[in-house]
């Protein structure tokens, strides 16, 4: 057993820092980590359960809200809790290293046991891409899956009184759209796959409609099968994406517009310094996908370190975070 007083480091940047859990005592994470460097924390995800924050409004709340939620697989499934040899994955929005060393409390985690899948199969990996699904309250299905074309990458139970789920998608080697199914049991079997749904613009707390592609390479996202969050969408919607991030060379970015409008997409600097415009011109409604190099208006290649890439359409604006490596 290492000394309870040795220190975790988590690097900056929204990087994921695997950390070891050594204290023999199982707590919530939320005990476990000071509430200062809590405060800096974006994810922290575990084999059996994941955690976001969401820094946006959530259920009229403005104040960063955490996310939790257990997924099940093919394993026995617990609590989101730390556990005596546990690894886990934290990421942090600061711009500097954050260090602490794990808090010992009385607590213990509350617990949170749900049935193990039985409809779907998959095959887990040692890492997973975490989707969060709001789900409807009218009637809740039994299983979850997620799928990429016509293989099913993870799947989880769902109780009857859950509003929120964990699907744990393990998709590496994996290229194509991600579907989802719902299954309600032997009577009503499996609905059609859910091929559209509400994707949360965690930079500025917004649903878009649309499809999530493996190429993205997003550790985690925040869904909504929810009919009165599609109600709320704009009827004018900019979609736009980027991948891969962080990055070395070049960057795929992606959009859709539902009328003709000026595009531009430039390239900033951590001071909003505009380093190079890729795109000003008139574009016509629908999906649009571009590949950049990454280098500035000289020609010169990037340096590793953080930037901005600005999407305008219209009246419109969107920034994306960029970490080139």
């Amino acid at each position: 057993m290492l000394d309870p007083n040795v220190t975790v480091n988590v690097s900056p940047n929204e990087h994921e820092n695997w950390e070891g859990y050594w204290l023999y005592q199982s707590q919530s994470p939320f005990d476990a980590i000071p509430d200062e460097v809590l405060d800096q924390l974006t994810y922290m995800e575990a084999q059996d359960w994941a955690c976001m924050k969401r820094t946006g409004s959530y259920k009229d709340n403005q104040q960063p809200t955490w996310i939790c939620s257990v997924h099940t697989g093919t394993g026995q499934i617990g609590k989101v809790s730390l556990d005596y040899g546990d690894m886990v994955i934290l990421e942090s929005g600061a711009s500097v290293s954050i260090s602490f060393q794990w808090l010992s409390t009385s607590n213990p985690p509350e617990e949170k046991i749900k049935p193990n899948v039985e409809y779907y199969q998959f095959t887990e990996q040692l890492d997973y891409t975490s989707f969060f699904i709001e789900l409807d309250s009218t009637e809740n299905p039994q299983e979850i899956a997620a799928f990429v074309e016509d293989s099913c990458v993870g799947a989880t139970s769902v109780l009857p009184e859950d509003t929120i789920v964990l699907v744990a998608g393990y998709m590496e080697g994996m290229e194509g759209e991600v579907t989802f199914e719902e299954y309600y049991g032997s009577e009503k079997s499996t609905m059609p796959p859910i091929q559209s749904y509400l994707v949360n613009s965690l930079d500025t707390d917004t649903w878009v409609k649309r499809t999530i592609q493996t190429a993205e390479r997003q550790g985690y996202y925040l869904l909504s099968f929810k009919k009165q969050e599609e109600e709320n969408v704009p009827e004018v919607v900019e979609l736009f994406s980027i991948w891969p991030n962080p990055v070395t060379t070049s960057i795929n970015c992606q959009f859709e517009i539902e009328t003709d409008a000026l595009v531009s997409l430039e390239l900033l600097d951590v001071t909003g310094r505009a380093l190079v415009q890729w795109l000003n011109e008139f574009l016509s409604e629908g999906g649009h996908r571009f590949r950049f190099d990454l280098t500035a208006s000289a020609g010169n290649k990037l340096k590793p370190g953080i930037y901005f890439i600005r999407f305008k359409a219209g009246v419109k604006m969107e920034t994306k975070k960029l970490i080139v490596k």
